[in-house]
């Protein structure tokens, strides 16, 4: 990804932030008043659940630069981000009592989850592009 990319890829995690971040908020603090307070163990949990993806996002990118098959790290990206994001969500709604599956609980993840689908979207993206330019080239002759 050139400096465009990563430009635009910035300006939509900020998007993503300013679209939900009233909406988490708003279900941080009906969660903090159901359970009467969070443990660092919640907190941890959240903090996991909406920025790790985005944190294994730029790993994928520099060691897609380091590689000499530059795919791979994005595909191994995928299913890990994946993982962190339903560990870092468990031990938030875990730790704190609740299932996560109605409205309430769930917005409380609502920027990790917009995180999570632009770093999916972005890294398969990634993956298909070389892809797709190869076999133009095969089908050019070149």
């Amino acid at each position: 990804m050139k400096r465009i990319g990563f430009l635009a890829y910035g300006a939509s995690l900020a998007g993503i932030t300013l679209l939900t971040a009233g909406y988490t908020f708003n279900s941080i603090l009906f969660l903090y008043d159901y359970a009467g307070g969070f443990s660092a163990l919640a907190v941890t949990g959240w903090l996991i659940a909406t920025f790790c993806p985005i944190t294994l996002s730029w790993l994928a990118w520099v060691m897609s630069r380091r590689t000499k098959a530059c795919w791979l790290p994005h595909i191994v990206f995928i299913p890990v981000a994946m993982a962190v994001f339903g560990v870092g969500s468990s031990l938030l709604f875990d730790t704190i009592g609740v299932l996560g599956d109605s409205m309430a609980d769930g917005f409380a993840l609502l920027t990790g989850s917009g995180y999570l689908m632009l770093a999916l979207l972005v890294h398969l993206t990634a993956i298909i592009a070389p892809g797709v330019r190869n076999v133009r080239r095969w089908a050019n002759g070149s």
